[in-house]
């Protein structure tokens, strides 16, 4: 389920074993909703429509599964509808990246772009 548009500190609302954790810093606690103690941290970056940027993400659980980067107007609330109307393209899906912080195991594999009707 998604708790909130711009995530939860630690996944769940409250620590559990063999689940998220977070530690307490000055922004946030554990379950603690992202759109609602983070502050607005302007970039100045102004995304152009048709443009192409480099992006990453960062994996550590080795879950599986795939991702997705949205957008959401800043004059719109930060919410899961909000974000699911407006999902990117990937332009080049022929192959990814992988890094690591030993640099002698970066590789690049290739892509996969899963339509939405499969289920």
């Amino acid at each position: 389920p998604v708790f909130d548009a711009c995530g939860m500190a630690g996944g769940v609302a409250t620590e559990a074993f063999n689940a998220g954790a977070y530690n307490t810093t000055k922004f946030a606690k554990q379950g603690d909703l992202g759109s609602k103690v983070l502050p607005k941290r302007p970039s100045g970056v102004v995304w152009r429509k048709g443009s192409v940027v480099s992006a990453s993400w960062q994996n550590t659980a080795e879950h599986g599964g795939g991702y997705q980067y949205r957008l959401c107007p800043a004059s719109e609330a930060l919410t899961e509808d909000c974000f699911q109307k407006t999902p990117l393209e990937f332009a080049t899906p022929d192959t990814h990246g992988v890094i690591f912080s030993d640099s002698a195991k970066n590789r690049m594999i290739d892509a996969r772009v899963v339509p939405n009707n499969v289920t």
